[in-house]
Parts: C-alpha cells; sequence; structure tokens
C-alpha cells in the first residue's frame, strides 16, 4: 500500500477546508464599482469609506470594488450554510483557491479602509479639472502609508 504524504493525511484529518474557516467568505458582500472619472465617483468612494465594515480595493486586473462586512442570512452558528441545496450559484462556482484563507490581499493594487487612506491615494493617482478627474499616470503608484 502507498503511503500517503504528510501533508495530505493532516487535510484529510482536518476535513474539508470550509468546515475550519469560520466561514470568511459568507461574512461580507463585494460589488463592482466604477473608477473614478468624476467629482461625484470620488464623493461616493469617500462616502462608502465614511462607514465602519466598509472597505474599498483595487483587485490586481485594476477592477474597483466596494466590500461591506455583513454575514450572510443563511449562515449557521457552527458557519456552515443552511441552504446548502439551494445556494446561488456564486457560491456554487466559489472555490478554495479564491478562498480569504489564502491570503490574496497582497495581490490587490491599493485597498483603503478609511477616507485618509484614500485620499493618499486619489492626490497621488488623480488630478481634478473641473468637475472631471484625470490619472495622472499609466499604473497606479501606491504611496507609503
Amino acid at each position: 500500500m502507498a503511503r500517503r504524504s504528510k501533508t495530505v493525511a493532516d487535510a484529510l484529518a482536518h476535513g474539508h477546508p470550509c468546515h475550519s474557516c469560520g466561514a470568511l467568505c459568507c461574512r461580507y458582500v463585494a460589488a463592482a464599482l466604477d473608477p473614478p472619472k468624476e467629482r461625484a465617483d470620488r464623493d461616493l468612494i469617500r462616502w462608502y469609506l465614511a462607514h465602519t465594515k466598509v472597505c474599498v480595493y483595487i483587485d490586481r486586473d485594476g477592477d474597483w470594488w466596494v466590500q461591506v462586512g455583513t454575514d450572510c442570512r443563511n449562515l449557521g452558528p457552527d458557519g456552515s450554510c443552511r441552504d446548502y441545496d439551494h445556494r446561488p450559484q456564486l457560491c456554487r462556482e466559489y472555490g478554495t483557491d479564491s478562498c480569504e484563507r489564502a491570503d490574496h490581499d497582497a495581490e490587490n493594487i491599493a485597498e483603503f479602509e478609511t477616507v485618509e487612506e484614500f485620499e493618499r491615494f486619489f492626490r497621488a493617482n488623480y488630478r481634478t479639472e473641473g468637475d472631471r478627474v484625470r490619472r495622472r499616470h499609466r499604473r497606479y503608484v501606491v504611496p507609503a502609508s
């Protein structure tokens, strides 16, 4: 009989990876956001960030997202889905390769949890011309914190 590697044996001993993570992927919603092109867009991002449990980030593809920390209504006390058989397609397609436990935050271009963080980024990367907002650089510059 072939011997299993220690990592495979450990993984099997702990069961499915979703059973031990605290259901991180079920504790927020994220929606696509247009990058700022007008003063109103900048204001909208500032408004989002004025709220608790909200962050805005730019993923590695350059797409902007607003993320709101809130638990799924179907999340059970043990972290399991109480409506597993009828869960949305988005949940069905979500795989362990996308899991927050893999710490994909380092892959994001930038993340903002406060208005001040966003404003530092905005000043380094955008300029305003009247009501219009223009990019300064082809690639984003991420200022030091």
